[in-house]
């Protein structure tokens, strides 16, 4: 109920316009007075395909480089959802580099 449009988009599959329905979602009042309601009274809803994963961290300590043309994601948000799975995205390769994932490139002659 917190999270913001921002923190909403480095999910996958969710872009702007979702993020900003949730954001003005919960900032209504009412909205969080019911939702808070409905978890005093018990209800969970818990997602199944992501049920115990919040603490899972594939990527712990790798390092990433993106470079191309990325085809469905930004350099922003493919950055926020390797630091989420634990992983660090850099601009430049170094010797700390574990990955690079070349996108489309263009060439020009």
């Amino acid at each position: 109920m917190a999270a913001s449009a921002e923190d909403l988009e480095g999910i996958h599959e969710i872009g702007p316009e979702v993020a900003r329905a949730i954001v003005t979602f919960f900032g209504a009042k009412r909205n969080r007075q019911v939702s808070g309601a409905m978890r005093e009274a018990g209800l969970t809803l818990e997602n199944p395909l992501y049920a115990g994963t919040e603490k899972a961290q594939p990527l712990d300590g790798l390092t990433f480089v993106f470079t191309g043309e990325l085809e469905r994601w930004t350099r922003d948000e493919v950055k926020r959802y390797v630091e989420r799975l634990g992983g660090r995205a850099t601009s430049s390769v170094s010797g700390e580099t574990d990955y690079v994932v070349a996108g489309r490139c263009r060439f020009e002659t």
